[in-house]
C-alpha cells in the first residue's frame, strides 16, 4: 500500500437534533458482504461498571476473510483486581440482527436504540499482564456467562460525515474501513465467572466499521470514548498514525444537550508498550469550536492486550515475534469532567513492537 501523509479531521462545527449525520438506523444492521479483496465488517462493545470501574467487558468480532459468513470474536470479561478472563469463538449470525458465534450474540433490538449482549460459554482466567507476554486463550477455562442491556444516550457518530466525505473514506488514509460508527450507552446486566455474579450497571461504548482492512500500513492509534451517566455527555477522541507513525486521521466530538460539537485539533495519550503504560495522569485534549482549550484528567482502569497480524487476523495477547503484529491494548478508563463529573469508558491504544519504548 502506497503510504500518504493525507490528514483528515472533523470540520469544526456544530449540528443538532435527534439524529445530526441523517444515519439510517437500518445501518446499525449486517451489511450484505461484498466480493472486495479483504473485505471485513467488525464492531466491539465496551461496557464498563460505574461502581467499580475495573469491571466491565470487552467484545470484539469481524468477519473472516475466507469465508465472510463466518464470523470470529474474542470476547473479554475485566474481572476486579486485575484478573481477565478471554475466549474466542467463531460461528454464523442467524440474521442481520447482529454478529454470532456459538457462545456469543450481539443484538440490536431497536436499530439506532437499543443492543442486547449475551455469552454462555468458557474462557481463560489470565491476567493484563499475562496478554501482554504472549498469546492466551488456550489454558484451563471456567464458565462465563452474562446478559447485558444497552440502552442509547446519543446519536450515532458517523466518521465520513464528522470529516466531510461524500464517498467511501480513501484506503489508503482509514486502512480498517470504508465506513465507520460509533454511539454511546447505559448499560445493565449480570456477568457470572464461576461460581460468582456481578451486577452491571454503567455505560457502554460500541462501534461497527465495514470495507477493505489491511493493516500493514496502520502504525498506532491512540482513542477515548467515554460517557458521563448522570448528565448523558458522550466524548470521543481518536488519532491515527500511518507506518511512519504520521497522523492520517484526527477527530474528537462531544455530545451534550441535543448538541454535538465536532473538532479536529486536540490530543489523546499514546500507549508506550505492549501493556498500554502508563496508565496515570493520562490526558484527553480538545480543541473547542469557540477556542475554549478543554483538558480532562484521566486514567486506565483494567485493560487487555490483543494483537493483529498482517493482513487482518486477530489474536488474543501480545503476538511477539510473528510477522506484522500490531499490538492493541483495549481498555477500561475513568476521565474527570471539569465539574467533577466522572466519565467511563472504552481507551484503544495500538503500539507496533518496534515502537515500543525501552
Amino acid at each position: 500500500m502506497t503510504r500518504t501523509t493525507t490528514l483528515l479531521t472533523s470540520r469544526p462545527r456544530v449540528l443538532t437534533g435527534p439524529n445530526p449525520f441523517g444515519v439510517d438506523p437500518a445501518l446499525d444492521l449486517l451489511r450484505p458482504t461484498r466480493n472486495v479483496p479483504h473485505y471485513s465488517e467488525t464492531m466491539y462493545f465496551a461496557v464498563i461498571d460505574r461502581e467499580d470501574p475495573s469491571l466491565g467487558l470487552f467484545l470484539h468480532t469481524g468477519r473472516m476473510a475466507e469465508d465472510t459468513d463466518l464470523w470470529w470474536a474474542r470476547t473479554v470479561a475485566y474481572l476486579p483486581g486485575g484478573e481477565v478472563v478471554v475466549d474466542r469463538s467463531h460461528g454464523r449470525a442467524p440474521d442481520d440482527r447482529g454478529p454470532a458465534t456459538g457462545d456469543l450474540a450481539i443484538r440490536c433490538t431497536e436499530p439506532g436504540h437499543r443492543w442486547r449482549l449475551r455469552f454462555d460459554g468458557a474462557g481463560e482466567r489470565t491476567s493484563r499482564e499475562a496478554t501482554a507476554r504472549g498469546l492466551v486463550g488456550a489454558g484451563p477455562v471456567t464458565p462465563l456467562r452474562f446478559d447485558v442491556e444497552c440502552d442509547a444516550v446519543g446519536p450515532v457518530w458517523d466518521l465520513q460525515g464528522a470529516v466531510g466525505a461524500t464517498e467511501d473514506l480513501d484506503p489508503a488514509v482509514s486502512v480498517w474501513a470504508a465506513g465507520h460508527h460509533e454511539q454511546g450507552f447505559l448499560a445493565r446486566g449480570e456477568l457470572t465467572v464461576g461460581d460468582r455474579t456481578w451486577t452491571l450497571d454503567g455505560v457502554a461504548y460500541r462501534d461497527h466499521s465495514w470495507g477493505p482492512r489491511e493493516m500493514s500500513d496502520f502504525g498506532a492509534d491512540a482513542y477515548v470514548a467515554l460517557v458521563f451517566p448522570e448528565s448523558r455527555r458522550v466524548v470521543q477522541g481518536v488519532t491515527v498514525f500511518n507506518a511512519a507513525l504520521e497522523p492520517v486521521l484526527r477527530c474528537f466530538h462531544i455530545w451534550e444537550d441535543g448538541r454535538l460539537e465536532l473538532m479536529g485539533e486536540g490530543a489523546v495519550p499514546r500507549a508506550n508498550d505492549a501493556a498500554g503504560h502508563p496508565d496515570t495522569g493520562l490526558e484527553l485534549v480538545m480543541q473547542r469550536v469557540d477556542g475554549e482549550r478543554l483538558v480532562l484528567p484521566g486514567e486506565v482502569t483494567a485493560g487487555v492486550t490483543i494483537s493483529i497480524v498482517d493482513p487482518n487476523r486477530n489474536l488474543n495477547g501480545a503476538a511477539h515475534g510473528l510477522p506484522g503484529a500490531l499490538f492493541l491494548n483495549e481498555e477500561l478508563v475513568r476521565y474527570t469532567w471539569p465539574d467533577g463529573e466522572v466519565g467511563l469508558g472504552h481507551a484503544e491504544r495500538a503500539i507496533r513492537p518496534a515502537d515500543v519504548r525501552a
